[in-house]
């Protein structure tokens, strides 16, 4: 949401339609879950070494014993996935840069539509795959800031990707 020190905002019609959808998510993740979790809003938390890098966090379930971070999609057009290989990858990078900013070591991706139910997922943190995410977060920072193309794909095609699609097979 940051760009060059300014604001950047992004939205789409499928964006806008998941954010509306957000607290139905969560009194539906709720209902499923309670009274075994608490979940509490966070918002945006920053990594404690590069202060840079940020991730926007729905929510965490809070037990007795330990704290997870929760991540609600309402698909809008997409199909429900039934199995954690049919989770996009986006999603999955997406819940890996938040437990590294956050410390919990696990996520529940939690999908919600009001038509076709829900769908929940458990992710746990993998070393590997969040070290190559820093890596490559460096390396695109670094263009935006010399105003240079990013081109550099290499990093993903030989090492995350495959990481990332081994992650569904563990």
């Amino acid at each position: 949401e940051m760009y060059k020190g300014k604001h950047v905002k992004f939205s789409s019609p499928a964006m806008a339609w998941g954010k509306e959808r957000e607290p139905e998510a969560l009194a539906a993740f709720q209902k499923l879950t309670a009274p075994d979790l608490h979940t509490v809003p966070v918002g945006m938390v920053r990594h404690f070494k590069y202060d840079w890098l940020a991730a926007s966090l729905d929510g965490v379930a809070v037990t007795d014993k330990k704290i997870i971070n929760v991540e609600f999609k309402c698909p809008w057009r997409a199909k429900m996935p039934r199995h954690v290989d049919e989770v996009r990858l986006t999603y999955v990078i997406q819940c890996q840069i938040q437990m590294l900013c956050f410390g919990p070591q696990e996520t529940i991706l939690f999908y919600y539509h009001p038509e076709l139910g829900t769908a929940g997922f458990h992710l746990e943190a993998d070393e590997e795959i969040q070290t190559l995410l820093v890596e490559l977060c460096i390396k695109f920072r670094e263009a935006v800031e010399t105003d240079a193309t990013f081109q550099d794909d290499s990093l993903w095609k030989q090492k995350l990707k495959p990481l990332l699609v081994d992650y569904f097979d563990s």
